[in-house]
Formats: C-alpha cells, sequence, structure tokens
C-alpha cells in the first residue's frame, strides 16, 4: 500500500480527488443545485493542473506528474455514468418522458464540468 502511494501522480491525483469530493459537498450542503457542484469540482481539478503546470515549468522544483492525468483523475469522481445508466433503463422500459429528463439531466452535468474546467484555466 506505501508503495502505491510513493508514486508523485499517484499522491497528486488522489489529493485532487478528495479536494474535489470536499468542494462538491461543500457545494451541496448550501442546498445548491448539483450543477454548481460540479463547477466547484471541476474548478479544483484545473487549480490543480495549473499549479502542476507553473510546478514544471519552475526551475527550483521538480514535478513530473502529468497535468492531463491529474485532471483526468479528478473528473471521474464526477461523471454521471449512473444518471445515464438509469437514462438508458427508462428508454428501455419505455418510460420515455422520464428517460428524456434523465438525459437532460446528464448533459446538464456534464456541462458543468466543461464550464468548471474552462472558467479555472
Amino acid at each position: 500500500m506505501i508503495a502505491l502511494f510513493a508514486q508523485p501522480l499517484t499522491r497528486i491525483a488522489g489529493l485532487t480527488t478528495a479536494s474535489v469530493d470536499l468542494a462538491v459537498h461543500g457545494v451541496d450542503r448550501i442546498k445548491a443545485p448539483a450543477f454548481f457542484g460540479q463547477v466547484a469540482g471541476a474548478a479544483v481539478c484545473g487549480i490543480v493542473a495549473i499549479l502542476v503546470m507553473w510546478g514544471r515549468a519552475a526551475p527550483n522544483i521538480t514535478v513530473t506528474a502529468s497535468p492531463s492525468l491529474i485532471v483526468a483523475a479528478g473528473m471521474v469522481s464526477m461523471l454521471s455514468g449512473l444518471s445515464l445508466t438509469t437514462a438508458a433503463r427508462d428508454a428501455i422500459d419505455g418510460y420515455v418522458v422520464t428517460a428524456a429528463a434523465r438525459l437532460v439531466e446528464v448533459v446538464t452535468l456534464t456541462g458543468g464540468i466543461v464550464l468548471g474546467l474552462t472558467m479555472s484555466l
């Protein structure tokens, strides 16, 4: 287990994912819509990626982690796979209106991820 966390990429990705989770739950605690939680979580990913890029460019700091892998690791926890699966199941069962509403939710939550990352970069 210790060898797993010896890699700098794993440590940074783990801390990023934990920070994303804290940001999403923090927005959820103030009863804001899930879209804004997605925006906040993706912004955290973008900020960490910017810090990693800055660390790679600094002459005195050695950072070997890839910013794109950090962003990908942080965003995996925010993907709306359960909503997409439920929408497909509703469509197969014949509940077309419910399936369409769930697909709109998936698109909205994914848009929140795109907006948060775009704003932070």
